[in-house]
């Protein structure tokens, strides 16, 4: 088997860790273990290795953890195996807005992820944006997060994409990486990645099952609401991710007709 390198799109699923593990850790496959979010695995990891002597997960290719674009020596190398999960733009947007980094839900609308973003300017962000999703939405950087990782730029850097960068990273997703999932179809896009990659391992039920998932959407589902208000945003259409994600999803279906999974 050849090693996998998961490209971690903020908000698009840290569950995602329970199939590249399997993927990447024999070891792992004959337990009953799952892991809520990437640095459980870690944890894991790490003490797999004292106790063998070795490094655990040979095939899983660091970084797991965190959200590092995929750099182009990664793109290029050939055998290595990349991975990703895509997510409605709006909604990874609105899902970015109400990320709370382990803090109380009452703090959420302060804490707003920006993986990449200098500290002192997303300190910045939080005190200019307030509750505002579409202010958030609109600050410099934000946007274009799934893009800007694709052709190796951090997600939350204000470097704005070219039309070749989108084309570059439609490219890199149609032709590069082994498997593309998207959230709204995360059953049958864990389906795609076993019958491409891991055929002979059966889906453990930690694959299918939402581990991490966060405050506002346990309270969205109290109230039996799946999606966030995208009326939030006020009309902000995040033009670059949206041509990445119709290129993910022509590609998802693609892959679900040959491999026989469902919608």
């Amino acid at each position: 088997m050849e090693p996998v390198r998961w490209l971690h799109v903020p908000k698009t699923g840290s569950s995602f860790i329970n199939a590249v593990a399997r993927y990447g850790c024999a070891e792992l496959r004959p337990t009953n273990l799952s892991f809520g979010m990437p640095h459980e695995f870690t944890a894991w990891h790490a003490a797999t290795s004292r106790q063998r002597r070795r490094r655990a997960c040979e095939r899983l290719e660091p970084p797991w953890a965190g959200h590092a674009p995929l750099a182009a020596a990664e793109a290029a190398r050939h055998g290595l195996r990349v991975v990703a999960m895509f997510r409605r733009p709006a909604q990874r947007l609105l899902s970015g807005f109400y990320h709370a980094d382990g803090v109380s839900a009452a703090l959420q609308a302060k804490t707003m992820i920006a993986p990449g973003m200098p500290a002192g300017e997303r300190e910045e962000m939080r005190r200019a944006v307030g509750g505002d999703a579409a202010r958030y939405a609109r600050w410099p950087g934000i946007a274009s997060c799934a893009t800007k990782m694709l052709i190796g730029r951090a997600c939350a850097s204000r470097y704005v994409p070219t039309d070749a960068d989108v084309r570059s990273a439609r490219w890199i997703v149609r032709r590069r990486l082994a498997v593309v999932g998207l959230v709204e179809h995360w059953a049958s896009s864990i389906c795609v990645f076993h019958r491409l990659l891991l055929s002979r391992v059966p889906i453990h039920h930690s694959e299918l099952a939402n581990t991490h998932a966060g405050p506002e959407r346990v309270a969205r589902a109290r109230l039996n609401k799946t999606d966030y208000d995208e009326g939030l945003l006020r009309g902000f259409v995040d033009v670059h991710d949206e041509a990445v994600y119709a290129t993910a999803r022509d590609r998802l279906y693609e892959d679900m007709r040959r491999t026989g999974c469902g919608p």
